[in-house]
């Protein structure tokens, strides 16, 4: 019986830790806008597109090779062509509305050769990435 008991006993505990890391990953898909109320919060799809844009234009871009011009810029067709599921569309939309909590924008959009466009990741004052 006791072994029974004591295995019963580690499930319950691995089911509760679960939920609980769980509510962890919900809380913090919100990033905190919530708290904030601000109501040009990005949907929770775009929400993730735009931290997997974040994470390929400050910490993956060497992977991007030839793509990156000097000054950092980065096509959008490639950024998309790189993130799974990625539609331009929404890469487009995350790029246009996505702001911090202090309302400057996280990403940098201009037109480049033949109108195609170009987009690249706002640090924020004091950072660099690389």
């Amino acid at each position: 019986q006791t072994s029974y008991d004591n295995s019963r006993a580690s499930r319950e505990r691995g089911r509760h830790h679960r939920s609980r890391s769980r509510n962890r990953r919900a809380r913090d898909r919100t990033c905190g806008r919530e708290d904030l109320g601000n109501d040009d919060a990005l949907p929770d799809n775009l929400a993730r597109l735009s931290r997997k844009m974040t994470k390929l234009l400050r910490y993956e871009i060497a992977g991007l090779g030839s793509y990156v011009l000097d000054d950092g810029f980065v096509p959008l067709v490639q950024v998309v062509r790189e993130i799974r599921h990625c539609r331009e569309q929404d890469a487009l939309a995350v790029v246009r509305h996505d702001k911090r909590r202090d309302g400057s924008h996280r990403f940098e959009r201009r037109s480049g050769h033949g109108g195609e466009v170009l987009i690249k990741d706002i640090p924020r004052p004091g950072r660099r990435y690389g």
